[in-house]
C-alpha cells in the first residue's frame, strides 16, 4: 500500500518491521545474502534494531534515507552503522530500480570505490515501493567543495576520477542499451537514432520552457548541428556508463573519491557521454578550467579508447541543455529546491549560454 514518503515516522514502522522479519537470515543464512549482494551482518554480529531513519533527498525519481543500525558484538559490545534506502515511487516503472541493481552488482569486481548492495526489494508488499539498501559511502557529494581545492588537490581529484572512469568504461560490450527502453526497443534502433531521438526531446523540452526565446537560439539549427554528428555514432562497441556524472553524485572525502552514486541511468553506451559530463564540470569552475588534457591523459591510462575524445564536446553541448533545462525548470517548479542548489544552479546559468554562443558563432 503507497503512502507519504516524506513520512519518516512510517518508513521507519515498515522499513523496521521489513528487517526484523529476517533477523534469522541477518544472523544464520549466507544464501539469503548471496542473491542479494553481501552481508549486512557477519557471523560476528547480530542484527538488533534500526535506531533512526531521516529523509536525506526527495528526487524526481526516488526517495534516499539514512539508515541507523545497531548490531550486538561480541563481548556485549554495540555497535551503530548508517546505510542507504533508495524507494522508487513509480511502481509502474521496475526498470529504472532494476537497472540500478544490476548496475552496482555489476561493478563490484571492479578496482574501484563503490558502495554494497544489501537489498534488492521487488515485492511491494513490505513497503509499498520497491526499494534497495545500500552501503553508506564514507564521505559527502562534492558540490561546492571543489572551488576550494588546491592545485595539488584538484589534480589528484581529476586523475581519480579519470581513471575511475576508465576502468568502468573498461566493461565492454557489442550492444547498448538504455536506462528507460526495453531491450527489445533498442535492439530494433541504431545507436545514432537512439542518440538524435533523445536529442530531440531534450529540445522539445528546452522549447516548451522557451528557454530558446530566452537564449535566442533556434533549436532548429541545434539539432541540425547535433544530426550532422551522426557519422561519428556508428560505434563498433560500448562501454558501461555511469550515466549522470554531476558534483552531486561523486562522494568524497577531503577531496578523494569514495564513490559514485545514483546509478540509475547507468546502462552501456558510449562512453564519451560519461566524458562529456565530466568536461561540462569542468567548466563550472575556475580551477578545473583548462584541464581537459590532463583528464585525458589519466583517462587512457585505465582505458584505451582513444576514439572517444572526437565525441565528447557533442555530449557537453546535450548535457549543457539538459542541465540548463533543469536548473531553470526547478527555479519554476521547486524554489525551495532552487535555493539549496542555487550555488550549482547558477553556474550552470553561465556555463550554458556560452556553449550556445560557441555553436552559433556569437563568442
Amino acid at each position: 500500500m503507497e503512502f507519504d514518503l516524506h513520512d519518516e515516522t512510517l518508513v521507519d514502522k515498515k522499513i523496521k518491521k521489513y528487517l526484523n522479519s529476517r533477523k534469522f537470515f541477518l544472523l544464520k543464512s549466507r544464501k539469503f545474502f548471496r542473491k542479494r549482494g553481501s552481508d549486512l551482518a557477519n557471523e560476528e554480529e547480530k542484527f538488533l534494531r534500526i535506531r533512526k531513519v531521516k529523509e536525506l533527498a526527495f528526487g524526481l525519481n526516488n526517495v534516499v534515507y539514512n539508515l541507523n543500525v545497531e548490531f550486538k558484538l561480541k563481548n556485549k559490545i554495540f555497535d551503530n552503522r548508517d546505510y542507504i534506502l533508495r524507494i522508487y515511487p513509480d511502481n509502474n516503472n521496475i526498470k529504472k530500480p532494476s537497472n540500478e541493481a544490476k548496475r552496482i552488482k555489476d561493478i563490484q569486481s571492479l578496482r574501484i570505490p563503490k558502495a554494497k548492495l544489501y537489498f534488492f526489494e521487488k515485492n511491494l508488499k513490505h513497503l509499498g515501493y520497491r526499494f534497495l539498501i545500500l552501503e553508506k559511502l564514507e564521505g559527502t557529494p562534492i558540490l561546492e567543495s571543489i572551488a576550494n581545492f588546491s592545485g595539488t588537490e584538484t589534480q589528484e581529484f581529476l586523475a581519480d576520477l579519470a581513471r575511475y572512469l576508465g576502468t568502468l568504461h573498461s566493461i565492454r560490450s557489442k550492444m547498448f542499451d538504455s536506462y528507460y527502453l526495453d531491450d527489445k526497443l533498442t535492439r530494433k534502433m541504431t545507436y545514432a537514432s537512439y542518440i538524435l531521438n533523445e536529442v530531440k526531446l531534450t529540445l522539445k523540452n528546452f522549447s516548451d520552457l522557451k528557454l530558446d526565446s530566452e537564449l535566442s537560439v533556434d533549436t532548429r539549427y541545434l539539432y541540425k548541428w547535433c544530426r550532422g554528428h551522426n557519422p561519428l555514432l556508428n560505434l563498433e562497441e560500448y562501454s558501461l556508463t555511469h550515466g549522470d556524472i554531476r558534483p552531486s553524485n561523486i562522494i568524497v572525502k577531503n577531496h578523494k573519491i569514495k564513490g559514485l552514486i545514483d546509478w540509475e541511468m547507468s546502462c552501456y553506451s558510449d562512453p564519451a557521454q560519461d566524458i562529456g559530463w565530466s568536461l561540462y564540470f569542468f567548466t563550472l569552475y575556475e580551477n578545473l578550467k583548462g584541464s581537459r588534457g590532463f583528464f585525458f591523459s589519466e583517462y587512457w591510462k585505465a582505458c584505451q579508447k582513444y576514439d572517444v575524445e572526437a565525441r565528447v564536446y557533442f555530449y557537453e553541448v546535450i548535457v549543457a541543455l539538459k542541465l540548463y533545462i533543469y536548473a531553470r525548470w526547478t527555479e519554476i517548479n521547486q524554489p525551495e529546491k532552487y535555493e539549496k542548489n542555487k550555488d550549482f544552479f547558477s553556474r550552470v546559468k553561465i556555463a550554458t549560454p556560452k556553449y550556445i554562443e560557441r555553436l552559433t558563432h556569437r563568442d
